[in-house]
């Protein structure tokens, strides 16, 4: 039987305030991570908007053609 570890989450305090950066949510899936260089364009993608000043999170989902 496999285990999975799952990383704790921190606490948010309701009154915390924003570290002055908008966060950013971008996903890619399918042909945009199809291959190596798409891969990696994504990669510049969320670096450039890292380097712009916004906090990122990047979602990838499966890679082209490779679910039903």
């Amino acid at each position: 039987m496999a285990t999975t570890h799952y990383e704790a989450v921190p606490e948010v305090a309701s009154d915390a305030k924003p570290r002055g950066r908008d966060l950013v949510v971008m996903k890619f899936g399918g042909t945009s991570v199809g291959d190596t260089q798409k891969i990696k364009d994504v990669a510049r993608r969320l670096a450039a908007a890292h380097e712009a000043g916004h906090r990122v999170v990047g979602v990838l989902s499966a890679m082209g053609h490779t679910t039903d």
